[in-house]
C-alpha cells in the first residue's frame, strides 16, 4: 500500500473512523507499512472493536486469544468473539464453535449452535468440522448420513478437506450409496487443489482403474508422485510398485 494512502488511513482513523481503525490494523497485521506490527494491529483492531466494528473484534480476540501483539487472555478474547459473532461475524462464528471442540468441558449444544449458524451462513470449514464430528462420533452419535450431508455441503463451496471426505464416503459407502466414478470425481476436485490424501486416493483410482476410464498407469504415478512431494506415507511405495511392474512387463 502506497504511503500516502496510509498517512490518509491514519488521519481518517486518528479522527475516529471505525473502518479506517479497522483497516490501519490490517495495515500493521499484514506488514503493508513496512513490517508486521501486531502490537500496532492490536491497538487499531481495540479501537475500531469498541465502535462495534464485528471484523475488528473478531481481529483482535484473535490476537488476544493467541497473545499476539497483546498479552494472552482468552476470557477477554471468547466474550469479543462472541460479540462479534452476535453481529453476524461468520469467522467469529466459527472461532467460537472451534473453541468449544477443543473444550471437552464445554456444552455440546453450544458448539453445535455455533457450527451450524456459521455453516448456514457459507462457512465451508464449519459444513466440515460437523460432519467430522459426525463421522467420528465425538460428543454426538455417530451417523455417517449426516455426515455425509455436511461434507457436501461443504465440498459445494470447493473446501478441498470436504471434496476429500465426500470422496471418501463415496469409496466407502459411508453415508451414501458405495459409488467408485463420484468417489474419483470428488478426490480429483481436492487433488488439484494439492490435497495429498486426495492425490494418492486419485492415484489409486487410475492404478486400477475403478471410477475412471481405464487403467492408466502415467496418471497413477503422476498423482502419487504429487503426493509424494507432500510427504505422503505411502505415496513413494506405491509409485515404486508401479514402476517395478512396468519393468517386470518390459523385460
Amino acid at each position: 500500500m502506497k504511503p500516502e494512502v496510509i498517512e490518509t488511513l491514519k488521519q481518517r482513523a486518528l479522527a475516529g473512523d471505525g473502518e479506517a481503525q479497522y483497516q490501519l490494523g490490517n495495515v500493521f497485521a499484514r506488514g503493508e507499512s513496512g513490517g508486521v506490527d501486531l502490537a500496532q494491529a492490536a491497538e487499531w483492531y481495540r479501537k475500531a472493536g469498541e465502535q462495534g466494528h464485528a471484523d475488528a473484534l473478531c481481529n483482535y480476540a484473535f490476537l488476544l486469544h493467541a497473545g499476539e501483539g497483546v498479552a494472552k487472555n482468552e476470557e477477554k478474547a471468547y466474550e469479543l468473539f462472541e460479540a462479534a459473532a452476535n453481529q453476524g461475524q461468520v469467522q467469529a462464528q466459527l472461532n467460537l464453535g472451534i473453541l468449544s471442540a477443543n473444550d471437552a468441558n464445554s456444552d455440546t449444544e453450544r458448539m453445535l449452535h455455533w457450527f451450524r449458524i456459521a455453516a448456514n451462513n457459507g462457512s465451508a470449514e464449519a459444513s466440515y468440522n460437523l460432519g467430522m464430528l459426525y463421522f467420528e462420533g465425538k460428543r454426538v452419535p455417530q451417523d455417517y448420513a449426516s455426515a455425509f450431508k455436511y461434507f457436501v455441503q461443504s465440498a459445494e463451496a470447493g473446501y478441498a478437506q470436504g471434496e476429500y471426505s465426500v470422496g471418501f464416503c463415496f469409496s466407502k459407502g459411508l453415508g451414501t450409496e458405495k459409488d467408485a466414478s463420484q468417489a474419483a470425481a470428488f478426490f480429483k476436485r481436492a487433488a488439484e487443489k494439492g490435497h495429498a490424501s486426495a492425490q494418492y486416493n486419485l492415484g489409486l483410482h487410475f492404478e486400477y482403474g475403478e471410477g475412471v476410464d481405464a487403467v492408466d498407469t502415467d496418471e497413477a504415478i503422476f498423482w502419487f508422485q504429487k503426493a509424494a512431494n507432500q510427504g505422503h506415507p505411502r505415496a513413494d511405495e506405491a509409485i515404486q510398485l508401479l514402476e517395478a511392474g512396468d519393468s517386470d512387463s518390459n523385460s
